[in-house]
């Protein structure tokens, strides 16, 4: 019993070795730029384990609730960014939107590749994060998500007091202030 102990432990610690090389994401990441195979952005720090929960935030017409999920481990998509074997952690948004009383949109029991919104690392600081809406690649008004306290303070790079966090032509338009705070709802 002893011998199939010892062997079971000898083949699932070979069974899980990997030739990944390991980066803290909150690092600073530009020797990472010369590697293109077998690498992992790891979240050391548990950040986005932080985020995890749903969060709201409500005016006296609006209501935002957003809901983090913490995905360790996810696949670069070869085709789009060119790396092989290579793997980094994130942090999935869905949303839900009342506008007086009416729901606008609704995703937060949607499947992860209905969803657009994705929270990113910030180089160096644990506790600030882009909002990437990967449905609009190519535009960088990405939205600042920090901790303040135990509230989470959403930051848009707009200039005026109000503008479109997120929409979809013909169908919704989710319209916030400048900068919101969110409470955990537990």
């Amino acid at each position: 019993m002893k011998r199939f102990f010892i062997l079971g432990t000898i083949v699932l610690f070979l069974g899980c070795n990997s030739n990944l090389k390991l980066y803290d994401q909150h690092a600073l990441l530009k020797p990472i730029k010369r590697v293109k195979d077998d690498f992992y952005i790891k979240d050391f720090s548990n950040s986005y384990k932080r985020l995890e929960g749903n969060w709201v935030w409500g005016s006296g017409k609006d209501t935002l609730v957003l809901k983090f999920t913490p995905i360790f481990k996810k696949k670069y998509e070869e085709n789009i960014f060119g790396y092989k074997n290579a793997y980094y952690d994130t942090c999935l948004i869905t949303l839900k939107y009342l506008s007086n009383g009416t729901e606008i949109l609704n995703t937060l029991d949607k499947i992860r590749t209905e969803n657009c919104l994705y929270a990113g690392h910030l180089e160096i600081i644990t506790t600030m994060f882009y909002v990437y809406n990967k449905c609009r690649l190519g535009v960088f008004d990405q939205p600042v998500l920090m901790f303040a306290g135990n509230d989470l303070v959403l930051v848009n790079k707009w200039n005026e007091e109000e503008g479109v966090f997120f929409e979809k032509d013909g169908e919704y338009k989710i319209v916030i202030p400048r900068t919101i705070t969110l409470k955990r709802l537990e």
